[in-house]
């Protein structure tokens, strides 16, 4: 598994613009004639890989792997208690449980995955990216800590 973890230099990485990123990261690997965005979500077609997304704040991550897989980023911060509540997220660390979950939904495109603590079907591995951020990555089998690349925007010129 590879991660491509993109930092804006100035503000948050604006909704919608994971596709483009996204297709950008593929243009610089040798995969852009793969990468579709279908239904909302990126994907490699005819590829043994395939690709997932997840941005939060300045920092984006784009995750390849070859085997299905979602994932999920979310800076450091606190999560209101009556949402703890309300989803039965682990006390001691909501964050984490909360990524688990958002990255089990995209790799079973389930959103009911966010109700449940409970996936016997799926490998949760924690990415340690930066300590001001969680990181998650859901499979259906173990994997390996995955190699990580770090880009700044311009270099895949990213333009505002």
């Amino acid at each position: 598994m590879i991660l491509y973890v993109i930092t804006k230099q100035h503000g948050a990485w604006p909704n919608g613009s994971s596709e483009y990123v996204a297709r950008r990261v593929c243009g610089l690997i040798g995969m852009e004639e793969h990468f579709r965005y279908v239904e909302g979500r990126p994907i490699l077609i005819d590829s043994p890989y395939h690709l997932s997304v997840s941005h939060s704040g300045g920092t984006m991550v784009v995750a390849i792997a070859k085997q299905p897989l979602g994932i999920d980023l979310e800076l450091d911060r606190t999560i209101e208690p009556a949402i703890i509540e309300r989803l039965h997220l682990n006390l001691e660390h909501p964050l984490l449980d909360w990524c688990s979950r958002e990255a089990a939904i995209k790799l079973h495109q389930d959103p009911n995955r966010l109700l449940s603590a409970d996936h016997p079907d799926t490998v949760f591995t924690e990415v340690d990216l930066s300590d001001k951020s969680t990181c998650v990555v859901a499979t259906h089998d173990p994997v390996d800590q995955p190699t990580i690349y770090y880009l700044h925007e311009n270099h895949i010129k990213i333009t505002d």
